[in-house]
């Protein structure tokens, strides 16, 4: 593809020698291939003993990445300036018979500490007896290079406090659009 695209520009750059929709054809191949995407999951070790204090969920693992994106401490770094589909699903589960309700919503680092992305949240009902619930979050954003996303979860109501990131039930994915 990348020799392909060294190819296109310079024929691109020469409106003589080619037709409108040769050049357009070449614009979309060209632009398709610029297009930035990852996904990253929880394998194992999620967090734990969820309550009334906001916690960090647990992303450990790089299932594919176009190169702009780094993962590290659970956090998930944008090197390109872009709108981005962003997808954060989570499954969590609860080993007690206290009925609550969980939220899980992303944050973004605004350089001076982490800040709710607005309108990111979602929550859930989890009835107790070891049961399990998902949740998803799906947004699309305009993203500066550099910015910095995190998933977030927090008990909202009840009292529950066995609540737990279920192992491989996480997945945070961004896309550009």
């Amino acid at each position: 593809m990348t020799d392909l695209i060294n190819v296109a520009t310079p024929i691109i750059e020469d409106n003589r020698t080619i037709t409108n929709e040769f050049r357009d054809w070449l614009y979309r191949v060209r632009d398709a291939a610029a297009k930035a995407y990852s996904s990253f999951y929880t394998t194992s070790g999620g967090v734990t003993a969820i309550a009334a204090t906001p916690l960090q969920l647990v992303i450990s693992s790089t299932r594919i990445n176009s190169g702009e994106f780094s993962l590290a401490s659970n956090e998930i770094t944008v090197n390109k300036t872009g709108n981005f589909d962003i997808t954060l699903d989570c499954y969590l589960n609860s080993g007690g018979v206290a009925q609550s309700e969980y939220s899980v919503y992303l944050e973004i680092d605004t350089g001076s500490g982490w800040s709710e992305v607005t309108a990111s949240r979602a929550a859930t009902y989890q009835g107790g007896n070891d049961s399990g619930m998902s949740l998803s979050i799906n947004l699309v954003m305009a993203v500066a290079s550099g910015s910095k996303f995190r998933g977030s979860v927090v008990r909202t109501d009840g009292s529950g406090t066995v609540g737990y990131q279920d192992d491989n039930g996480t997945r945070f994915s961004l896309v550009e659009v």
